[in-house]
């Protein structure tokens, strides 16, 4: 199936659901770069817009189409006006990065055009808190022994990270691969610009062994605090630790003030208990 076909049945199952409800339904993200889509492991990224109220609890769905993972954002128009004045980077995808599906009248694509989403401390604070959360989950893998995943949150790690400092300083935001590796270039210079490209490379493959999973751990963890501008322990340390202490069950990754936490719940090898250990 291609991305087209797709994305008609994603309209069609959202219709069914929601009626006259649904003023707009966008895709964002991957799925509207074909060079940058992974079939088997992108997201299908979708805002649905909608005309009145709703209820938290369906805040956030995730659906299952044809066996893709489609995760939908689910906003009230007026809230998706007050997300632009924040500079939420959502409402920037939805100008820079976006396939508009379905909209219910002229009018509602007039009003989608209008959206002018500023780059605030709100925008850059979402990048670097994503930096870091990605590179958690990727860390969470590499004790799951998944490469591959690892690989992918990587990408998405670092991608966050070169947003984030091409927004600070160029005022700027690149979508597409092309325009990333041309901002890391300029920013950051050709070691970041090499390690992106060779996870974008890998992400495509279908394994990843795991010592290579571990290097780039260990790579991106070496110059991703200098981007973010936050103190970023070193892979290396973080693993030595954990691993000396003993199973990790689940890791994640937080920023306190300037510096990146690291969370692990581990099965301590002497006790043969759950521990929380922070880093």
């Amino acid at each position: 199936m291609d991305l087209k076909a797709l994305f008609d049945k994603i309209v069609h199952c959202v219709l069914k659901s929601y009626g006259e409800r649904i003023l707009a339904i966008i895709v964002f993200g991957s799925a509207t770069r074909p060079r940058d889509f992974v079939w088997g492991l992108s997201d299908i990224d979708v805002l649905l817009v909608m005309n009145d109220k709703i209820d938290e609890s369906g805040r956030s769905i995730e659906e299952s189409v044809d066996g893709f993972k489609v995760s939908m954002v689910v906003f009230e128009k007026g809230e998706v006006e007050e997300a632009a004045v924040a500079g939420s980077p959502l409402v920037h995808w939805i100008k820079k990065d976006s396939i508009v599906l379905y909209y219910s009248s002229e009018k509602v694509l007039d009003w989608l055009n209008s959206l002018s989403p500023r780059i605030t401390s709100y925008t850059l604070e979402v990048f670097r808190r994503s930096s870091v959360v990605a590179y958690g989950i990727a860390a969470d893998y590499y004790f799951q022994r998944n490469g591959r995943r690892v690989v992918h949150h990587l990408y998405h790690s670092l991608r966050h990270a070169l947003r984030y400092r091409s927004a600070r300083e160029l005022n700027n935001i690149p979508v597409s691969n092309e325009e990333v590796y041309a901002a890391a270039e300029k920013l950051c210079g050709r070691e970041v610009l090499e390690v992106f490209r060779e996870l974008v490379g890998l992400r495509r493959g279908k394994r990843v062994e795991i010592g290579v999973a571990d290097r780039l751990l260990e790579e991106v963890s070496r110059v991703i605090g200098g981007i973010v501008e936050l103190k970023f322990p070193r892979w290396i340390y973080v693993k030595y630790l954990l691993k000396n202490i003993g199973d990790p069950a689940i890791v994640s990754y937080g920023i306190e003030k300037n510096v990146v936490r690291v969370v692990a719940f581990l099965i301590a090898r002497r006790k043969r208990k759950y521990i929380r250990v922070v880093i």
